[in-house]
């Protein structure tokens, strides 16, 4: 039967109803939900109860309101490291937030909250508050296993004695064996011996004998040496040894090798990390699908509602600017109209492309005519913008099995993304080969994008394929690259990328080939194929 303690929940809300949900929604094995109504209430439920792993704790809340609640919980040595998530069911100020992350708070959500973030930000707690447990109960499991092995065998441990100046007069076998030293080499030697230099220097040793001659009894945990010079982890108990006049005669020291144990905590924690990690990963994936989710449910409903409006607008701006001649003022006006009525027009496509994408329809296709067509499309920008263009692609490729509309749409989108990084001009590669086969695998036909342009920040490197992540904070929606990524996915491909701040990016895109490659293709006999250079500005 499992012992592990039960992590309990406080939920503090002023709403019944609220309380009544989000018991409901967390309730699960493992677990107690705890509800209060107020803040008083809270206080009364943490004096009352053990072992909390998480506080749900409301913001507006009469009388005494979140910020105040959390207040006096940090006030309390024994309160004060429960995690706090607060819930504001109110558009709040970013100080707001602020004031919340100074109050010791771990996050913090907007009411309605998504069931699946709650979930899944709660059960990383729970897990970490049984994590905690189960190391406390190890420790303690520990001790008295430490204790056993004195009685059992001597040999596990290092047990000796010192004079009240602190040099040894005993030495057992357990000592020999862990600390390397025979009883002849050792009897008389400093107790400090056993410690490191940088211990010493901190005086650690006469330390450990002044806390037991004064207190009874001294306990440490760290770096002791062995004879040869190796460090070794040790916990090191040191009690006085009174006569019956109650003088200090000397000192009894037993010493436990804890590498194996030490070993074992730090591949806990790097257990603790991994799943930090997962649970991050698992956050942000709730979080893409619970956009989604609403963004097929807008989408699917005013997609129509935007266009026949738009489209009317667009209609009337175009039939007016032909009317004008271009130097008039209204022209001008007419012209901003346009353009912009068909950036909306281009978001809501996007918003439905995303939200609802159309079935890939993958036939045999000739990737070099795919690039030159693409590149055709973009050419006057590359002009204006006076970015250096260089085509290197191999002859012979052979065809990938690609919807060729929709593989325009990725490279098409892939260079206006580097033109934007270019804006004072630059270089941009676009390259077409067969990449080398791995692990017995087939080769894929890898298509390459490099610009010369301002580069992806670090920190924002692992975001770019999120949806509505965008580094341009004017324009966009954030949804080009996780598009093209879907595509690619959908192709059987992948996309990948590569990119140095200040230096440039380069997109690589791999696409699977319409029919395996025979042991006559140049790739599989060594021979090197032709490649196409061609250099445009």
């Amino acid at each position: 039967m499992s012992t592990e303690p039960t992590a309990n929940i406080l939920i503090v809300d002023d709403d019944p109803k609220t309380l009544m949900g989000m018991e409901a929604l967390l309730a699960g094995p493992g677990r107690r939900i705890i509800t209060a109504s107020s803040g008083e209430d809270a206080l009364r439920q943490l004096l009352r109860h053990e072992l909390f792993s998480l506080i749900l704790l409301d913001v507006r809340m009469p009388d005494m309101d979140g910020f105040e609640t959390a207040d006096l919980i940090r006030q309390s040595e024994r309160l004060r490291h429960i995690p706090i998530i607060f819930l504001s069911a109110i558009d709040t100020l970013e100080g707001d937030v602020y004031r919340g992350a100074t109050k010791g708070a771990v996050d913090y959500l907007f009411k309605p909250v998504v069931p699946e973030v709650l979930k899944a930000k709660v059960s990383v707690f729970v897990d970490l508050f049984h994590i905690n447990e189960r190391l406390k109960l190890k420790a303690i499991q520990q001790s008295e296993e430490r204790f056993r092995l004195l009685v059992d065998s001597m040999e596990d441990y290092a047990i000796y004695m010192l004079d009240p100046e602190g040099r040894v007069t005993s030495w057992n076998n357990g000592a020999e064996r862990i600390e390397g030293y025979q009883e002849h080499e050792i009897i008389g030697a400093r107790f400090n011996r056993f410690y490191t230099l940088e211990d010493q220097e901190q005086g650690l040793p006469a330390r450990a004998l002044s806390y037991a001659a004064s207190g009874g009894r001294s306990e440490q945990e760290g770096w002791r040496l062995r004879k040869d010079g190796a460090r070794f982890w040790a916990n090191t108990i040191v009690s006085a040894l009174l006569d019956e006049r109650q003088t200090l005669v000397g000192f009894s020291v037993v010493m436990r090798d804890l590498s194996d144990r030490r070993e074992a905590e730090e591949a806990l924690r790097e257990s603790e990390k991994k799943l930090r990690r997962q649970a991050e990963e698992l956050e942000q994936q709730l979080i893409a699908s619970g956009r989604l989710v609403s963004l097929g449910e807008i989408t699917a409903s005013m997609a129509h509602e935007f266009n026949n409006p738009l489209g009317i607008v667009i209609g009337f701006a175009q039939d007016l600017m032909s009317e004008l001649d271009p130097t008039d003022p209204h022209y001008r006006y007419l012209k901003i109209i346009d353009e912009e009525t068909n950036r909306c027009k281009k978001i809501i496509q996007e918003l439905l492309q995303f939200s609802r994408p159309s079935a890939a329809e993958l036939r045999p296709t000739e990737i070099e005519k795919v690039i030159e067509k693409t590149v055709h499309l973009v050419e006057n920008r590359l002009y204006q913008q006076k970015i250096e263009l260089t085509l290197e692609i191999d002859s012979a490729l052979p065809l990938v099995q690609a919807d060729a509309q929709q593989l325009e749409q990725v490279l098409i989108n892939v260079y206006l993304n580097a033109v934007d990084a270019m804006p004072q001009g630059g270089k941009l590669t676009i390259a077409a080969k067969l990449s080398p086969p791995s692990n017995g695998d087939q080769p894929l036909v890898l298509v390459s994008v490099a610009d010369t342009g301002f580069g992806i920040d670090e920190e924002n490197q692992p975001k770019v394929f999120l949806p509505f992540f965008t580094a341009k904070k004017t324009k966009g929606l954030g949804l080009g690259l996780p598009i093209c990524e879907r595509i690619i996915r959908n192709h059987g491909g992948r996309i990948e990328f590569s990119s140095v701040s200040g230096q440039g990016t380069t997109f690589r895109i791999y696409l699977p080939l319409s029919q395996p490659l025979d042991s006559r293709d140049p790739l599989t006999t060594g021979d090197e194929m032709p490649t196409q250079v061609k250099q445009a500005s």
